[in-house]
């Protein structure tokens, strides 16, 4: 019965934990998670254990057994923490997706030189955006506004987005970009 108890607090810990998204909420929901499932090693070299004096080494495997879930629950409570002290950008798939939405913009021609810079529990991002380089700013202002506005409501975890808009020129075959791709 406690294991069924601890797993779902585990489970509506962690709805908080990501509704929040708070990292500690979450690293307390796996506590209630690794107790739940570490009882159940423990649970059965106990019985095991008990039945035979000749499989006592079971209790010795559990405890083995209990001790990797823990290095392994601490590994993924503490990964994603490292990662943002570490500076660690967004995802080759959340970049991806980053360009995907800025390109669905209407008059949007290309993208490039997406950085991205975690920040607590989302992302900061500067991209470069390639338009019409004949049309006016005021023009380019708004597709400006309009790729802010639709990374921070589609993109994966935006909280803020600077846009550095550049002219997009077609000459016949070749296209010139004021800047290099990096």
């Amino acid at each position: 019965m406690a294991i069924l108890l601890k797993e779902v607090l585990y489970r509506w810990t962690v709805a908080v934990g990501r509704r929040t998204k708070s990292s500690a909420v979450i690293a307390n929901a796996w506590h209630h998670r690794s107790d739940a499932l570490s009882s159940v090693p423990v649970l059965i070299a106990v019985a095991v254990a008990a039945i035979t004096q000749k499989l006592a080494f079971i209790d010795h495997v559990g405890a083995i057994v209990v001790s990797i879930f823990i290095l392994k629950v601490c590994w993924d409570i503490l990964s994603p923490s490292v990662s943002e002290l570490a500076d660690r950008g967004a995802s080759q798939k959340s970049r991806e997706k980053i360009r995907s939405i800025a390109m669905d913009v209407d008059g949007v021609k290309s993208v490039h030189a997406i950085r991205t810079r975690r920040l607590g529990s989302g992302l900061h991002l500067d991209l470069h955006i390639l338009v019409d380089g004949e049309m006016t700013v005021r023009m380019g202002h708004e597709i400006s506004g309009a790729v802010k506005s639709a990374l921070i409501e589609k993109g994966p975890e935006v909280l803020d987005v600077v846009v550095h808009l550049e002219p997009y020129v077609e000459m016949g075959q070749a296209t010139i970009n004021s800047s290099k791709e990096r």
